[in-house]
């Protein structure tokens, strides 16, 4: 009888030095998890919606969606999720949206 298969993933923390992002894509496949702070200058851009796409107009497709600045509230979109919790730090009530 063979021994059951154990999933062994390994935790990569970086700082906010390091390109968290990059190095997830570069680990993708391996059974990692990457974690990461990033600095709140920071700015992404979201995945291309299929709208701009189809149908196929004229000129390069577009590579990238609109910008995401870590530090410009107005480019957030609707939190998918949101959590609040009671802790004795942070003013009492934490508050997470992601």
């Amino acid at each position: 009888m063979a021994a059951p298969a154990i999933a062994c993933q390994r935790r990569v923390v970086f700082d906010a030095g390091y390109d968290a992002p990059h190095m997830a894509r570069l680990l993708a496949g391996l059974p990692a998890a990457v974690r990461g702070r990033m600095r709140a200058d920071r700015v992404m851009r979201r995945l291309v919606p299929a709208t701009w796409t189809q149908p196929r107009q004229s000129g390069r497709p577009a590579k990238n969606g609109m910008e995401f600045r870590f530090g410009g509230s107005g480019t957030w979109s609707e939190p998918a999720v949101a959590t609040v919790q009671v802790t004795d730090r942070y003013g009492g009530t934490a508050n997470a949206a992601a």
